[in-house]
């Protein structure tokens, strides 16, 4: 996905660089959560090391690389490998939080939880830090992103049929 720097800010303020990215991250994080749905969904029903999980997690992988790019379009190199690094660890968390809840190990679980948790800190100061929101609403944002997403894998992973609706 292109997202126009500075050169291309014009009058109307919805082409502005700040507007383009916003509607980019939009529509990247949107297809971030589904493509992170399928990659658990897949891993569930075909194990976590088949053929389709793998392709699953290249399109996850991909949109990663998306999501980075629009952020260093307008912050900048360093701000896209520290967002790319941030993103990248919060996936294996939630990786790690998918596999702990599928083999039933309680401590892979709560190891996720804590990492996680500690994502949420280092990832809302570099949110706070890039676009000057307070670091608390941003907590705050990502707990409830933390918390949605535990319970769609939970719902994932036990078969529920409230995982399309845990997922939304």
């Amino acid at each position: 996905m292109h997202v126009p720097g500075p050169a291309a800010m014009t009058s109307d303020p919805t082409s502005t660089p700040a507007a383009q990215l916003y509607a980019a991250l939009d529509e990247l994080l949107r297809e971030h959560a589904d493509l992170t749905a399928n990659v658990v969904q897949t891993a569930v029903t075909n194990g976590a090391s088949s053929a389709d999980t793998k392709a699953a997690e290249a399109a996850l992988g991909q949109n990663t690389e998306d999501l980075g790019a629009a952020i260093g379009s307008l912050y900048g190199k360093a701000a896209q490998a520290r967002f790319l690094k941030l993103w990248r660890a919060h996936i294996r968390f939630f990786v790690g939080y998918t596999l702990g809840v599928a083999t039933k190990n309680r401590a892979e679980v709560v190891t996720a939880q804590r990492e996680l948790d500690g994502y949420v800190s280092s990832f809302a100061e570099f949110v706070a830090g890039a676009t000057k929101l307070r670091a608390a609403a941003v907590v705050a944002d990502l707990r409830g992103h933390v918390a949605t997403l535990e319970t769609a894998i939970n719902a994932i992973v036990h078969h529920s049929p409230s995982a399309g609706t845990a997922i939304q």
